[in-house]
């Protein structure tokens, strides 16, 4: 069986995304915190201990919202790939369960605790990273790279049994378009291992 593994770089960029809003909020409160030291007054101890401690927590968190964007745009191309290629498989679903508001939990267990950290000081931004660190490194490497809040505004995330090889398997399915029904015949893409892709707005252009 082929075991198809997202890139890390592709896991990264999901996890930025779920933390998207909580990010652009720490870019901003950083450009108002660090506007102020944006001038040019050369290169010494003192400009650079400012340069640490104003300006480099915006461009770290600059970066991870570029990372994110980027990231969801390649997801978006080699889905497109992998339709042109013919990377689909025709199945049936036996069970489904929606797990939408699975997301809803994810904020409340992961992203709020990050709002209540005080922002100001180096050692409170310090704290912060690491946290944010761990909670990646536990993201990347479990499933929750599809419990995302910013994905399910156009996803829908369901957790089904399909007419698979392995039987009594639990599978995430990522849909994109409107809700599937138990006994329907879809056609998936495998995203990673217990991942599957579906897109069913080809299907509803068609009957209509």
């Amino acid at each position: 069986m082929n075991k198809r593994r997202m890139p890390y770089t592709l896991k990264l960029s999901l996890f930025f995304i779920a933390y998207m809003p909580l990010l652009v909020i720490y870019f901003i409160k950083g450009l108002q915190e660090g506007l102020i030291y944006l001038n040019w007054g050369g290169w010494n101890y003192n400009s650079l201990i400012i340069f640490i401690r104003y300006i480099l927590f915006p461009i770290v968190i600059l970066t991870f919202i570029l990372w994110g964007i980027i990231g969801i745009i390649c997801f978006s191309i080699s889905i497109h790939n992998k339709k042109k290629e013919g990377e689909i498989s025709k199945t049936k679903v036996l069970s489904i369960s929606n797990k939408n508001s699975d997301s809803i939990t994810y904020m409340i267990t992961y992203i709020i605790p990050f709002s209540a950290i005080s922002y100001e000081g180096i050692c409170n931004k310090i704290y912060i990273l690491i946290y944010f660190f761990i909670v990646m490194m536990i993201y990347i490497k479990s499933k929750l790279i599809v419990i995302n809040p910013i994905l399910n505004i156009k996803y829908n995330l369901y957790e089904v049994e399909l007419e698979l090889s392995d039987s009594n398997k639990k599978y995430y399915l990522v849909v994109d378009g409107d809700e599937i029904d138990e006994g329907e015949e879809i056609e998936i893409i495998k995203i990673e291992s217990g991942i599957y892709y579906c897109s069913i707005e080809e299907e509803n252009d068609e009957s209509e």
